[in-house]
């Protein structure tokens, strides 16, 4: 087959890979990007993703250390081109740790479609600027820092504050034209002509008719991340651009998906992932989804310099309340970071104590016929009520005096991070088993509330959970919430639930499709919760019906100075509280002891 011919190519072992970026590394770690003599796989190069000599600080903050990539050594990395394209990666790459940097040989993914359209346009671009351009890349990581210190250097950076990285966990590599960790770059690059596949039984393989699913897929992935990236540059007219684009696409694979049962069924799991993504269009054009970056940048800003004792917040009540739009992301930020906070119903409000109407734990109706122009028949009602109250949650993190000193320093984004995990956390750990008879909490865990516990389905098998288990957990559901449902499971339940097959032999659990789009057990989203515990390993139900939870507008700042250490703890706090609202919402499957 003409082309790239991988499938041709034979597969080296990481040893080989290590021996091959060796033999072509260069001593100068700017030496641009070199041509081979002998041609290799087109796309394919090295280079070195981390420089770890580099002297200049990497954001005028991190400064890698020795071996801080080593745990990603043998690691197959996303390849990325400028950061962008998580959603669909340009190729891969695989590398090394030494004294000097970490050091990669990467593939771009240029294949080609039967028609000869590029899989992947963002590969060829990237492509095509070095071997027809002469363009020169630098590389740039990204991941999560799992080790860090805090240091000061007397000899570097000007006596200037820093953070040595000692262990990143990369997930990406990214060709950039300018990267933060100075003589990071592609030091050789490999091409030939690349050429279409033959198109084989050509008939109906049009621009339109011949896309595949990965095809359909990778251009969903790309408009949407377009519309992402000009919802938040708050650029409304390439906002508008992308949405036709959406549009348009949306209709055509709607009228491609009607075309015969058999694309229906191939299709299906697409259709799914566009009606998600049109939910979240809805969300993204909703008034008031615009313009917040302005005002979220400068609560975001004022914050930082009350942190640097740069700008005082109003403290006459004791606490200050963090900023509106400041305060709002990090609500955000804890819908994501928890499955159960960011699911349940939520009901903002003054005061520390609410009285809310709820469904009675029935199935019978309350609705009555009456005859045309006679007296309603008197009748019961299917609604009670619950009383919510607010506790506080609160979450330290201490600031050290250099740090404050340091105007460079981000201290908002760092009280930001740890006080969302924190807090939310804690709270969903006080949703699951919280005890209303502790004091000063305000959260009732599902798992000691005696009616919804009362009602729960019991595995056959002790110690055991299978298919049957579940699906008589989710019949215990009302249908007309299953459409809203998800499977709230632990980590056991989880790993077995991966394996489990329908009378068919086909698998009951479906893999997103997509980045970030959540994966399926018997059609409903699952969502992995490690509070989850042996007792009762799963839930079923639609949270925003099944748990309620009350809570204050803004969240609170407040500092605790510590003198003579030389810190300040920076406390942030949460006033909420939350309750089983409607047992019918949701069912739990109690794990069968002896």
């Amino acid at each position: 087959m003409p082309g790239l011919r991988t499938g041709k190519k034979k597969k080296l072992s990481f040893n080989q890979i290590k021996a091959n970026i060796e033999a072509r590394k260069k001593v100068e770690f700017n030496a641009g990007i070199n041509f081979d003599d002998n041609p290799k796989v087109p796309g394919s190069f090295s280079g070195t993703l981390v420089n770890y000599k580099h002297k200049k600080l990497a954001h005028g903050w991190y400064k890698f250390a020795v071996h801080s990539l080593k745990s990603n050594d043998g690691k197959i990395l996303h390849l990325l081109y400028m950061h962008k394209g998580s959603l669909v990666p340009i190729g891969t790459l695989i590398g090394y740790s030494d004294e000097n940097g970490f050091h990669v040989e990467g593939q771009l993914n240029l294949n080609l479609h039967k028609n000869g359209n590029p899989k992947i346009q963002a590969a060829h671009e990237a492509y095509s600027h070095a071997m027809d351009m002469g363009a020169k890349y630098e590389m740039s990581v990204g991941g999560w820092i799992t080790e860090k210190t805090y240091k000061t250097s007397k000899t570097e950076n000007n006596g200037q504050m820093y953070v040595e990285i000692s262990d990143f966990d990369a997930y990406e590599g990214s060709l950039v034209l300018r990267g933060a960790v100075e003589g990071s770059e592609v030091t050789e690059i490999f091409g030939e002509d690349i050429e279409a596949e033959e198109p084989q039984n050509n008939t109906d393989q049009g621009e339109e008719t011949g896309m595949d699913a990965e095809q359909i897929k990778a251009m969903t992935a790309a408009i949407i991340a377009g519309l992402m990236e000009a919802q938040q540059a708050n650029d409304n007219t390439a906002f508008k651009v992308e949405l036709d684009k959406f549009e348009k696409f949306k209709t055509d694979m709607e009228a491609k998906f009607t075309e015969t049962e058999k694309m229906e069924k191939e299709f299906g799991e697409l259709k799914a992932q566009i009606k998600t993504y049109d939910e979240l269009i809805a969300k993204l054009t909703a008034p008031g989804a615009g313009g917040s970056e302005a005002a979220f940048q400068e609560d975001y800003d004022k914050y930082n310099k009350y942190l640097h004792n740069e700008f005082a917040l109003d403290t006459t009540t004791g606490a200050a309340l963090i900023p509106k739009a400041l305060s709002n992301a990090m609500s955000k930020d804890m819908k994501e970071v928890g499955n159960f906070y960011g699911d349940a119903g939520k009901i903002k409000a003054k005061g520390t104590t609410i009285r809310v109407p709820v469904r009675k734990p029935n199935t019978t109706s309350s609705a009555k016929t009456k005859a045309e122009g006679a007296a309603p028949a008197e009748g019961g009602t299917n609604l009670s009520e619950i009383e919510l109250g607010k506790g506080v949650i609160q979450s330290t993190i201490p600031l050290t005096d250099e740090m404050r000193r340091d105007s460079q320093f981000d201290a908002a984004g760092i009280v930001r991070e740890y006080s969302v995990e924190d807090i939310t956390e804690d709270i969903e750990t006080r949703i699951v088993s919280g005890d209303l008879g502790t004091a000063n909490n305000k959260y009732e865990g599902f798992t000691v509330n005696t009616a919804f516990i009362g009602r729960a389905n019991e595995s056959a098998v002790v110690d055991k959970i299978d298919s049957d288990d579940l699906q008589k957990t989710k019949a215990e559901v009302k249908p007309q919430y299953w459409a809203k449902c998800k499977w709230y499971v632990s980590k056991n339940a989880w790993l077995k639930m991966k394996t489990m097959k329908d009378s068919t032999g086909q698998p009951l659990w479906r893999t997103g499709l997509i980045a970030g789009a959540p994966d399926t057990f018997d059609g409903h989203p699952v969502k992995m919760q490690w509070q989850m515990t042996d007792e009762y390993p799963v839930l079923f139900g639609d949270f925003k019906k099944l748990y309620y939870i009350f809570e204050d507008y803004q969240m609170e700042t407040e500092k605790a100075r510590h003198a003579e250490a030389g810190y300040t703890n920076e406390i942030v706090r949460h006033r909420s509280g939350g309750k089983v609202a409607n047992i019918q919402a949701g069912c739990l499957l109690k794990n069968k002891t002896a």
